[in-house]
């Protein structure tokens, strides 16, 4: 049987999702819908542990590509952990392991999370000054879901910026290395990893080239 639950952080924007089981034909649909109900509530940060999630299925990652597609579209951030060795080579053969943000652990996520809410500081509330109602969710080591980092710390993704037509920041998905790009602007641009030729619409959308689809 597949089991599923979450405890909320911070404000509410955020959860950990614990997973218990097979994630197959059988389970993904519940999982799904679960999932979406979180979305709908505004939850659109979620850490899922996978530590007790003993096999997954194509079924299974087809409902974690819905998740992260769901989720890149309201800026929020989906992170994988505590992934066991052969969820991590399957992920890693069918090069998921670049498309998924996945940490280490619990702590290696609540770290990845700081630094997304630094990019996106709009998609969760601001820091509380009171933590009681997360104490309980995590040791004390790791209560600060909000701590600040040192302004050397690396972006999750490269931005392009070009101060002519700015847009309210969000993040793309190059079609011919895959990378995740944040993009503040509208107009002709380049995937600073590959060079992928690309065209950003004021309706923040990306339109890349048939050459570059193809290649």
């Amino acid at each position: 049987m597949f089991f599923i639950n979450h405890t909320d952080i911070g404000e509410g924007s955020a959860a950990i999702i614990e997973t218990d089981g097979p994630l197959n034909s059988d389970s993904a649909p519940d999982f799904d819908d679960y999932i979406s109900k979180l979305i709908n509530n505004n939850i659109i940060h979620l850490l899922i542990d996978m530590k007790n999630l003993s096999f997954i299925s194509s079924e299974g990652i087809g409902a974690t590509l819905m998740i992260q597609k769901s989720i890149n579209e309201k800026n929020g951030l989906v992170v994988f952990f505590n992934i066991n060795n052969e969820i991590a080579s399957l992920f890693k053969l069918l090069g998921f392991d670049t498309l998924f943000t996945i940490a280490a652990d619990r702590a290696d996520a609540l770290h990845i999370l700081d630094k997304h809410i630094e990019l996106f500081p709009g998609t969760i509330m601001p820091p509380i000054s009171d933590t009681s109602d997360i104490s309980d969710a995590f040791p004390s080591e790791e209560k600060s879901v909000f701590s600040e980092f040192e302004e050397s710390e690396p972006e999750l993704f490269p931005v392009i910026e070009d101060t002519a037509n700015t847009l309210e920041p969000f993040v793309i998905e190059c079609v011919k290395c895959r990378s995740l790009i944040r993009v503040k602007e509208s107009g002709d641009q380049l995937c600073p990893y590959c060079s992928a030729e690309f065209t950003v619409t004021d309706e923040k959308k990306a339109v890349f080239k048939i050459k570059e689809i193809h290649s």
